[in-house]
């Protein structure tokens, strides 16, 4: 059996696919010094076009920065690159100051970490970032439906709060836990907790559902304050690995393998 006791340094639990895992959204996201041309159309075409094949719709968004200084608060208006694939399952996004990739149709860690290799690369060759100075791999998964009355026994009882003490599911409607920690590749953020239908923690990473829910969402990254220099777009591929595969070792010390039997591990 593995130990379970130590998710965040050493040795992490061999891999179990779930047939019908509840993954709702897969993120990476690589950070990069700001280059303001990335806002230019004819700045960012090579870069189109080295990811076309694969991300061929392309639509512009703008987003709103809010920025603090010794000022107070500012806020501008940013032009986000948004490129779908054809079945717009997967999209890029790319920034003034990094590139993401995200899915809500996630296969397995190895081909997600070849597209994220793939971007890195094309955003080090085609636009010059010169490294990323952070790397990160987030998952985000949802448990509800006919799962959630036996969450009890899915999910590890330090998760679970106020609930895990014997409480009844149906009066707790809001619960909400946050962690940071130290991981053996960088940092680890994790949030968790219990949602009432029509709610969210985040509304740019989990789109309200119409019924209760509990949701792991876990984000393990390397950046400045545990990188000796900028990742290069070639190295990348590497590194989102081992965090994605730290990410996985918090999810198992998360869950019991009831949980993977559940869903069709």
């Amino acid at each position: 059996m593995e130990d379970r006791k130590e998710p965040f340094y050493g040795k992490v639990p061999s891999e179990v696919p779930l047939k019908d895992a509840p993954l709702v959204r897969v993120i990476s996201q690589l950070g990069f010094e700001e280059i303001l041309s990335v806002a230019d159309r004819n700045f960012i075409a090579p870069f189109q076009e080295r990811i076309r094949s694969t991300y061929r719709s392309l639509r512009p968004e703008q987003v709103a920065v809010v920025t603090l200084g010794l000022a107070g608060q500012t806020m501008r208006q940013e032009t986000v690159w948004r490129f779908y694939d054809a079945e717009e399952v997967w999209r890029v996004s790319l920034a003034t100051n990094f590139v993401s990739l995200e899915t809500r149709v996630y296969t397995n860690r190895k081909d997600f970490v070849r597209r994220i290799g793939e971007i890195a690369e094309a955003a080090d060759e085609c636009l010059k970032v010169g490294g990323f100075d952070r790397v990160g791999v987030r998952y985000v998964d949802l448990v509800r439906g006919e799962h959630l009355p036996r969450l009890g026994e899915l999910v590890d009882p330090a998760f679970l709060g106020v609930y895990g003490k014997g409480g009844d599911m149906a009066a707790v409607q809001h619960q909400f836990s946050e962690m940071v920690a130290s991981v053996e590749e960088g940092q680890m953020s994790a949030r968790w907790g219990m949602l009432p239908a029509n709610a969210t923690y985040d509304v740019n990473v989990l789109a309200p559902i119409g019924e209760p829910s509990w949701f792991l969402d876990v984000d393990v990254y390397a950046d400045n304050a545990t990188l000796p220099k900028p990742v290069p777009g070639n190295e990348v591929s590497d590194l989102a690995y081992a965090l994605a595969t730290r990410a996985y070792s918090v999810f198992k010390w998360a869950t019991t393998e009831h949980f993977a039997k559940a869903y069709g591990g």
